[in-house]
Formats: C-alpha cells, structure tokens, sequence
C-alpha cells in the first residue's frame, strides 16, 4: 500500500496487481499447500536415519514454536493500533473526532497518519462552520439593530407628515385657497402611508425570519373579516374594471389567531390578483369548510398567471415577476406580499399552496388546521356587541 497525496486517502499499489490468470491459479492451489507441506514434512521424516529423527523432531518443533510465537508478537503489535483505530471511528460516528496517537514505524502507521490527516480536515471544516454561523448571528443581530433604528427615525417624521398633511386635504384651519394644494395634499398623505406600509412589511418580514414574531391570538368572525378585505379592494378593483366575486360559506365558524394578520393575507392576496388582473378580468375570494375538518381561503383570479419557474421567485423576500402590464400600471413593487403572505399563514399552522399558470390565472390558497375552528354559537354575544355602535 502506499498512501497518496490527498490526505485522508488510500490507495493501493498498481504493482502488486496479479493478472487475472494467476489470481485463478492461486485459489486453485492455496487449499492444496498445506496438506503438501504436511506430506512432505511426514514423508521427510520416514527417509530420515532412525538416529537423526529426534533431531529433526526438535527442529521441527522449534521452528513451530518460534512461528508461533512470532505470529502472536505479530498479532498483539496489529492489535493494539486496530483497537484505537476501532475506537476512533466510534468516536467519530458520534460527532467526536479524535486523532490517534502512533508511534513512528509501528503497524498500520500509514492508515492511522491517513485518519489523523482527515481527522484535522474534518476539524478545520467544523471551525469553519463554527465561525460562519458565529457572523451570521452577528449578522443577523446588527441587521435587526439596524431596521429598528431606521424603523424609528422613518415613522417618526412620517407620522407627523401624514398628520399635517390630513389636516391640509381637510382644511380644517381653513381654504388652501386653490384646488391643487388640496390635490397636492391628497398626493402626501398617499405616498406616506405607502412608504410606512412598505417599512412596515420589511419589518414585520425581518421579525419572522428572525422568530421573533409573535402573533395576537383572539377568537374573530372570519365572515367579518373577509367582507372588510372586500370592501377595502372595491375601489381599487373598480378604478382597472375588475369584478371582484364572494363565495363565503354560510354559518362560517370563528378563527382562533391574530385578526390583522389574517386580514393581512386576505388582503394581500386580493390586492396582487387586482394588480396582475387585466382590465374586465375578474377575481373570486371563498372560504369553506375543508373535508379534513379545517377551513380554506381561495383567492383566484383570471390574469396574467406565473410559470412553474416563476413562482419560488416571486415567493422569494423583493422577489418580483416580470410584468409589462404591472410596471405600466404600478410602476414596481417591494416582492413582499406573498412572502409575508406564506409566512403569517404558517405562522398559524397553515398550509399555503399556489397553482398558476402562465396566461391562464392563478389560485392561492390558505388551509387552517381545524383546532382553529370555534363554533359561531359560542361567542354569539361577542358579535353582537361588536356590532352595536
């Protein structure tokens, strides 16, 4: 054996190689040596003189004994490093990898130096390891250190011009004194409240991915809150002559989870199948009972659609999907709402799936699990509170 220069590895010596031939005559012959050799040793033994057979009996004898004793020297030299070798590799099965200590020139000295070379890589890899998840922590707490500071020094200059601009479009201390500062004001508000949504939804994102979200869990009336979603979409879907269909199951029990996030992914859902809808398309919201026991929200509609390959990007955080029809009408978008979509519904233990095809349409649809159902008769009293002005 001779070990080769990549460590770790062996490889054995192409010269002691025997031809196939050979090979075949060696097992044809190897049962048949020692029986030969033990009739030769008998047969030696009768043609010896009578007087040198006690000789030749000790030779014999000493040469049995001196072989065997060299055999088992032999053996416990083999032994020792087999058994630490033996050990090791149970070491390392267990994730504990350990060189092993040889002495120079000692049996096996080349399969044990191969162990400790991959030993020491396998070693080096694991810092390695060790090191990049130490930075990507650090990473991580840096990032989150970032986004709530620039969280805090956005939405507090934005909420007062939001605030001041509100006050301008209602003129409440008075006439701006022509109709374009009022159309001016309007224009404000809008892009504030577009921009503190996008802060929002990057900071809401970064929560979930760090695990630090935390959802505020009531019982709501799911029915209640679908029509709020659809009413809030109608002025939207009616500015690009979008018919915007309900196919709400009647008696629809109650949800146990955070209301605004499930709005929040009703409405997010309604809001990218309006914008990717073309005009005169149509776009359909159902919640029904599922025949597994839980509840499903569909939001389908009939636009532009996504290819097989189009969807793990537009899943992706700032992932977006090439649209003409989407940059004429929007002029671009952050690629959060679907993400944060799939990422508040697990967050609830439900399952999202989407079906698209390019040119066709596209379904999105959110299963909750039915421990989250709660008949509507148990909190009647609730909802009639809510309702009462």
């Amino acid at each position: 054996m001779h070990v080769s220069s990549s460590p770790g590895l062996l490889q054995p010596d192409k010269t002691l190689h025997w031809p196939p031939e050979a090979r075949a005559r060696r097992r044809l012959l190897a049962p048949l040596l020692l029986p030969l050799l033990i009739l030769g040793s008998v047969a030696g033994y009768f043609l010896l003189a009578p007087a040198m057979r006690p000789f030749a009996l000790a030779v014999a004898a000493g040469v049995v004994l001196g072989g065997a004793g060299a055999w088992l020297l032999q053996r416990r030299r083999l032994m020792r490093p087999l058994a630490c070798l033996h050990q090791a590799i149970c070491r390392a099965e267990e994730s504990a990898w350990e060189p092993i200590a040889a002495e120079p020139g000692a049996p096996l000295g080349a399969i044990i130096d191969s162990f400790n070379r991959m030993v020491e890589s396998v070693a080096a890899q694991q810092r390695e390891q060790r090191d990049a998840i130490a930075q990507a922590e650090q990473a991580a707490r840096a990032k989150d250190s970032f986004l709530a500071h620039v969280s805090h020094e956005l939405r507090t200059p934005l909420n007062a011009i939001m605030g001041f601009s509100e006050v301008m479009r209602a003129e409440i201390f008075g006439s701006l004194g022509s109709e374009r500062y009022r159309g001016y004001a309007v224009h404000i508000h809008e892009s504030g409240s577009h921009l503190l949504e996008i802060i929002n939804e990057i900071l809401d994102l970064s929560k979930v991915e760090a695990g630090k979200f935390e959802l505020a869990e009531e019982p709501f009336a799911l029915a209640r809150a679908l029509d709020v979603c659809i009413r809030l979409i109608q002025p939207q879907a009616r500015l690009h002559d979008i018919e915007i269909l309900a196919d709400i199951e009647a008696d629809l029990p109650w949800l146990l989870g955070d209301e605004v996030r499930v709005k929040q992914i009703v409405f997010n859902l309604l809001s990218n199948s309006v914008k990717f809808t073309p005009r005169g398309g149509r776009v359909c919201v159902s919640a029904r009972r599922a025949h597994h026991g839980g509840l499903t929200i569909t939001v389908e509609d009939n636009g532009i659609g996504m290819t097989p390959e189009d969807i793990p990007r537009a899943l992706a955080p700032f992932g977006q999907i090439e649209s003409a029809m989407w940059k004429t009408r929007h002029g671009g978008g952050t690629g959060l709402g679907l993400p944060l979509v799939k990422a508040f519904a697990e967050l609830h233990g439900a399952s999202f799936a989407i079906d698209s095809a390019r040119g066709i349409g596209t379904s999105v649809t959110v299963s909750f699990p039915a421990a989250r159902l709660l008949p509507v008769g148990d909190y009647a009293g609730v909802l009639e509170a809510r309702e009462l002005p």
